[in-house]
Parts: C-alpha cells; structure tokens; sequence
C-alpha cells in the first residue's frame, strides 16, 4: 500500500517537480550581482514611485491589515517610539476591509502621532497584495515589512538601518530574531520554544542565531525597496508564507540577505492547538507551492513531515492485517518521540510545559506534512 500511495503521489505535478529537480535540475552556481537588466528596470521604476517632496523618508515600515483592532492598540505604540528621528520613516498600513475598529484605530494614531501614517485599502484583502500597495506608495529607500499583531523593539529601525546601511549593496535586506511578548499565555510561550527549536523550526527563519550571519531566509526584515522592486514584490498567490517566498526570489536573482540578533520583533503565537495545526497546514500548502514555482528551493528536509504522515498512516493501516506492521509502527513512534522528548527535557521550564510543548510538536509537524500532501495533491 505504501508503495502504492507514494506511486500515485510521484504522478502529481508538485512530487514529481520536487523530486525530479533535486536529482536534475539544480543549478550549478548563482549570479553573485543582481540581474542588470531588472536593476534598470527596478531603477527606472524607483525614480517614478520615490516622490522628490518627500527625500528625508529613509524608512517606510508596511503593514496590511485585517481585523486587528484588539492588536493594534499595542502594535502601534511599538512603531511610533522608535530610537529614530520621526522625520526619517512613516509607517503605511493597507487594511483589507476590517469588520472591526481596526480603521478607527489607526485614524486616531494619525491624528496624535508625530510619525507620518497612512491608511490604505486593500481590495483584495489578501496580505500579499496589501504589502504591495503599501510598498508602492511608499517614499522610503528601505521597507520593513510587519504584520498587524507584532510589537518591535525600540532600537530596530536604528540597529537594521545602521546595518543594511553598512552591507554592499547586493546585501537587499537585514532581519532580526524573534521573540514572544510578555503578555502572552503560557501556552504561546510553549508554542514559541517549539518553533524556535531546532526539532521543530529546522529548516525555517524560526530558528536563530546568537551571531550576525547571512542566511537563506530570514523573517521580520528591512529590505531595500529596489531589491523588492527588482524581482517584483511579494506574490500575491501566497495567502501565508509571504517572506519566504520573497527571499526565494532575492537569493534568486544574487541577492544576500543577513541576520543579526541585536535587536528583534514580538510576534503573538497562536493561542490554542487549532490554530496552530491551522497555522502549520497552510505553511506547508505554501512550502509545497514554492517548490512548485521554484524548483531549486527545493531540500529534501521539506519531505520528512510529509513522509513522516505517509508512514504512519499507512502502517496503522497494514498493522490491522500484518503483526510486523504492529512492530514497525511502534519502533518508528519511538524513533520520532525520542528527540521530542530530549528537547522537552531541555527547555521546557516545568512538567506541565513540558507535556504542551510535547503535544505541540506533534501537531507542528503531522499539520505541516498533511499541509505538504495537500499542496502536492491539489
């Protein structure tokens, strides 16, 4: 049965894209610069969106919004005491038709906040498209994507300006670690140590360095609006994984992009075990669909949850009918519990964390393989 489930899977588009590109396909080497032909373009374009009344924004921090009234009011705090003279950055949010006070909040932040702030509207709703109208009308040289329910720490724009600031400029963004905010439930904080884990965020920006170093992806970044223009702004498509997509096509086209630890974004993790299987399902559909656009994004780590899932329910199944199928199951749930267990032990602050976090894991990762399947399968 196994062999026959994975015969089929090999049949679809996605599979068979993964597969056949990583035995292939890879390219043997990147450009080290950026594309001429898109710089000229990317320039030309620049020149026309960069108003000239408005030289002194160096910063446009963007924001596509949707019902984030309840965050807001502890977000926009966040953005408009920056260690950065008011003068040099605004903040723009594109808001997809919120049904909540989300729009009211931000006009009364207009009207009392020394930081320039805009309000858009995001007909289509979708994040994507709310960055792109925002980056579009942006006047800065250098945009700091965010989403509605993260709180940023005073120095960022100063420590990433500083920093992009220093790089050449084949460097097109500087992101920075993440961390959870100090009101968050127990559970939030047990759900952000998991992410952050090498057992559950392997493979992802979740995972983080204690030294500035570049890397393939990178979240919570300031990049350089020409490099955003460069490849063509965020996809659209993409109704999750956004950034990931967008560093794909940076790294792509030459582009470097760097982390550094010394400052960082609080991000709300999801407060309940269905969000986060929510939450995880749609990242691996959009992992999924990323390979699909770009084959040489592909790793073969992306396969283990999605391999993880085919073995063990094609197993329970076969262990109605064979013994040995019993025997295997089993000795495959110790394998993939032991190093859960390890990282529980090591990081979890108490038993009853412990027992979360051990839930959790499970759920980050039979969620995002069943994700995988579904994006390869439809």
């Amino acid at each position: 049965m196994a062999l026959g489930v994975l015969s089929y899977l090999s049949k679809q588009n996605g599979l068979w894209a993964l597969v056949l590109f990583y035995q292939n396909l890879k390219p043997k080497a990147q450009r080290l610069t950026p594309n001429p032909t898109k710089q000229q373009q990317s320039t030309k374009l620049l020149n026309t969106l960069i108003r000239t009344d408005n030289v002194g924004v160096k910063v446009s921090i963007v924001i596509a919004v949707r019902n984030e009234g309840r965050n807001l009011t502890k977000v926009i705090p966040t953005l408009v005491k920056q260690h950065y003279p008011v003068k040099d950055y605004e903040i723009i949010f594109a808001d997809g038709k919120s049904e909540d006070n989300t729009r009211d909040i931000i006009r009364e932040w207009q009207k009392k906040s020394k930081v320039k702030i805009t309000l858009l509207n995001n007909q289509h709703q979708e994040s994507g498209s709310g960055r792109n109208i925002g980056i579009k009308k942006a006047k800065g040289k250098y945009i700091m994507q965010l989403s509605g329910h993260t709180l940023v720490a005073p120095n960022l724009l100063k420590i990433l300006t500083k920093k992009l600031d220093s790089q050449p400029t084949n460097v097109a963004g500087v992101g920075c670690r993440h961390k959870d905010p100090a009101d968050s439930t127990d559970f939030q904080k047990a759900v952000g140590k998991i992410l952050y884990s090498r057992v559950g965020g392997i493979g992802t920006s979740q995972s983080q360095d204690e030294k500035d170093n570049f890397v393939e992806s990178v979240s919570f970044t300031l990049y350089r609006k020409k490099a955003l223009l460069d490849v063509g702004l965020n996809d659209p498509k993409f109704r999750i994984g956004q950034d990931a997509e967008l560093n794909i096509k940076l790294r792509k086209d030459g582009y470097k992009l760097l982390y550094t630890p010394q400052t960082y974004v609080e991000q709300y993790k999801r407060p309940s075990y269905t969000g986060l299987a929510k939450q995880m399902f749609w990242y691996g559909w959009a992992r999924t669909k990323m390979i699909e656009k770009h084959h040489y994004s592909f790793k073969p780590v992306y396969l283990v949850p999605a391999s993880m899932v085919l073995f063990f329910v094609t197993l329970s199944i076969l262990s109605c009918m064979f013994p040995i199928a019993k025997q295997l199951l089993l000795a495959g749930f110790v394998i993939y519990v032991a190093p859960i267990i390890y990282s529980c032990t090591k990081i979890a602050k108490n038993a009853n964390e412990g027992i979360v976090m051990f839930v959790g894991y499970m759920v980050v990762h039979f969620s995002y393989g069943l994700g995988l399947l579904w994006g390869i399968l439809f």
